[in-house]
């Protein structure tokens, strides 16, 4: 894309006339596109479909509000959650539809496995996975509370995937503690994303907010058991035998440690349902339903 949004928009023209484009889907698109769409695609039977996977922030300001929604909204509005299609709806957005996304667990059947003695965790500790970096979003100052008040022996390790920040995790660490303790380990991206399920011994997403968890989803495919912040989006799907705790809780979060730990767990139960609920084929049939309403 150029800096010059006329420049943007008449490029979108020119694929849209040259392709015989009827649909337009925006997904993961950024700001400055959306103008130059809009443009390409005035005065056009092209219709527009946008993908709204989070929560965008909200100004202070009604008038650039009022840009934002004229910008965004579209002639359908697919919501990967229910929790998003609400706030999208109290934003002034119209036409707002839910369609879960779709997960391709076949990139999780083969990985290399990892040993504990190579990160130094012995075998009787217990392994806690949790996804981000943004510690407040993604609530893992919430779960260092929960240990650094609760776990006096020092049982759990808190394994926090931080994918390509782990640089900007280790200094939120450091700065916490001064470096990094033992009951920490952060850990970096990795494409075999399934070996760090398979080390695990409970998933844990103390989140505040979330669009769509894939990481949730996941965990259950590979039959980790879950412990979840009781936020709206994490009710999605109603995956089985899952352990919940207020959002922002620390003692409620150790206190469903306890509870996860003293639960039978049936991976097969949380395997077979995540994989007919979260399919590709259910997730293009929804789509291809959302098209054709389109295309009269």
């Amino acid at each position: 894309m150029s800096f010059s949004f006329f420049a943007d928009a008449k490029l979108f023209r020119k694929l849209i006339r040259s392709y015989d484009i009827n649909i337009v889907h925006t997904n993961f698109a950024e700001k400055s596109e959306y103008l130059p769409l809009r443009i390409a695609c005035a005065f056009s039977k092209v219709r527009i479909v946008a993908h709204i996977h989070s929560n965008f922030k909200k100004t202070n300001s009604s008038i650039m509000e009022a840009v934002k929604r004229f910008l965004i909204n579209s002639d359908v509005n697919i919501c990967v959650s229910e929790e998003l299609a609400a706030i999208a709806g109290s934003r002034g957005m119209k036409n707002n539809t839910v369609v879960t996304n779709a997960v391709d667990f076949s990139r999780l059947d083969t990985y290399d496995p990892i040993d504990r003695e190579s990160l130094g965790v012995s075998s009787d500790k217990v392994i806690l996975m949790s996804f981000g970096y943004d510690f407040r979003i993604k609530g893992i100052d919430v779960l260092l509370d929960a240990l650094d008040t609760f776990d006096v022996q020092r049982r759990y390790i808190a394994m926090i995937c931080a994918a390509g920040h782990v640089e900007e995790a280790t200094a939120t660490v450091c700065e916490r503690y001064g470096k990094v303790p033992d009951h920490i380990k952060l850990m970096p991206a990795r494409d075999d994303v399934g070996a760090y399920y398979s080390l695990a011994d409970y998933f844990v997403a103390p989140s505040r907010s979330e669009g769509f968890s894939y990481a949730r989803v996941e965990a259950a495919y590979c039959g980790t058991p879950q412990i979840l912040s009781d936020i709206p989006v994490h009710h999605q799907g109603d995956i089985p035998q899952t352990v919940f705790f207020p959002s922002g809780d620390p003692s409620g979060l150790f206190h469903a440690l306890q509870e996860a730990e003293s639960t039978a767990f049936d991976a097969s139960i949380i395997r077979d349902h995540v994989k007919q609920e979260y399919s590709l084929d259910r997730w293009t049939d929804e789509m291809m339903l959302v098209y054709r309403s389109l295309i009269k």
